[in-house]
């Protein structure tokens, strides 16, 4: 359990931060996502942001694609 809460955390910091550096909302992110055929909710980015539940690999991969990244590397 403490290793999906320090997991939790660093994936909700690496999202923060490639949102930020690209000055993406959570809408836009959200936005991306289903464009790319992996549709996600604005609410469900902020549960990420606020790393108030464990990312199902689907989610990261949708958060992933919104941002235009590997999955592997909102993890790294």
């Amino acid at each position: 359990m403490h290793r999906n809460k320090k997991l939790r955390h660093l994936l909700a910091e690496n999202v923060s931060a490639v949102m930020k550096v690209r000055r993406l909302s959570q809408p836009k992110v959200a936005a991306a996502a289903k464009k790319a055929g992996t549709p996600i909710d604005q609410t469900s980015v902020g549960r990420v942001l606020r790393a108030e539940f464990p990312a199902s690999v689907d989610t990261l991969e949708a958060i992933a694609n919104g941002l235009a990244v590997e999955p592997w590397q909102l993890l790294n």
